[in-house]
């Protein structure tokens, strides 16, 4: 199991190499990890952390906070 600041750590050097963000395929690869549903768990703690933000897409991933709408 990785560390969730390692995973967060991770995906910060991920996104800085490829200049976008990276496929889940990318990240599991980085991880280390041999699933990619484990590569979605680690995303998804992440997400409920705080620590980023997802949407649908093959590279839908933000480091931080969700922007938030106001109407």
């Amino acid at each position: 199991m990785v560390p969730q600041d390692e995973a967060l750590s991770a995906l910060t050097r991920l996104m800085s190499q490829l200049g976008m963000p990276p496929t889940v395929a990318e990240y599991r690869d980085a991880l280390g990890v041999g699933s990619t549903r484990t590569a979605l768990r680690y995303l998804r703690d992440l997400e409920t952390a705080g620590h980023i933000w997802r949407w649908p897409g093959a590279r839908g991933i933000a480091i931080g906070a969700r922007p938030v709408v106001r109407r």
